[in-house]
């Protein structure tokens, strides 16, 4: 099976990679998070997980283009609403991004984080 991870980070990417990887999955991951900020966590984020892609040998595409406007447009005046549209917007690139590469399906580190709804990331995917 060939999978295609969306990744938000470097910390929450270690365990499910290191899992699908012992279950022979063929991961390849995936960078697009518009909705950190600041600039410098984006920054943070985006050259920690570089360093877990070069140490363990990763292929990983980056979406890099910290589009935060478009974001901020998106979600502006949804309040707590804004959970939804921001996991929609990162799983349907992920899921169209899968697709163009012809993969078998998609995920997400965002299901192992504790600070995440995990519930409606579910429902959304």
């Amino acid at each position: 099976m060939k999978l295609l991870m969306h990744m938000c980070c470097s910390n929450c990417s270690i365990y499910p990679l290191q899992s699908l990887l012992l279950d022979g999955i063929d991961v390849r991951g995936f960078w697009f998070n518009p909705n950190i900020h600041p600039y410098t966590e984006y920054a943070s984020r985006l050259d920690s997980l570089m360093t877990l892609g070069r140490l363990w040998d990763l292929d990983i595409a980056y979406e890099d283009d910290y589009a935060l406007d478009a974001f901020l447009t998106s979600v502006a005046g949804k309040g707590a609403g804004r959970c939804p549209v921001c996991y929609e917007l990162r799983l349907d690139r992920t899921a169209r991004e899968a697709k163009r590469m012809s993969l078998d399906g998609f995920t997400t580190s965002l299901l192992v984080s504790p600070y995440q709804k995990f519930d409606m990331i579910q429902t959304i995917g």
